[in-house]
């Protein structure tokens, strides 16, 4: 997603890796998503960066050493994490979407790896 050149137009452009996932939930959640996040992060390169400021997130940077923030999203179907690096020149935010019950079982796998005995041994 970019603001353009004025850090108030909003263009967006999908590049769907597995488009066979993108059915009628997932568009009408991204849809209601970005409508909602158009009042405040994704409102302007400016409220981007305020709401940076004012909320917690990730913290990363990138190349360039320019600070930007990564934010979580749970809707009912995906979990969507939002990039924001709100910088001119660039794609000012980037959003990756996961299924929500794929990630929910990777998670409940991994935790009991974890708890499993090797030799008769809790780890």
């Amino acid at each position: 997603m970019d603001f353009g050149k004025s850090g108030t137009e909003f263009f967006n452009k999908w590049f769907g890796k597995n488009c066979d996932l993108a059915d009628n939930n997932f568009i009408d959640e991204l849809n209601s998503l970005v409508a909602e996040l158009k009042k405040s992060l994704l409102k302007s390169r400016t409220d981007m960066s305020k709401y940076i400021r004012e909320h917690d997130g990730i913290e990363m940077q990138d190349l360039e050493s320019y600070k930007g923030k990564g934010f979580q999203f749970a809707m009912k179907y995906n979990v969507y994490f939002l990039r924001c690096i709100p910088k001119q020149g660039d794609y000012d935010c980037y959003c990756y979407v996961y299924n929500k019950a794929m990630l929910e079982q990777i998670f409940a796998e991994s935790e009991q790896s974890e708890t499993q005995t090797m030799g008769g041994i809790s780890q």
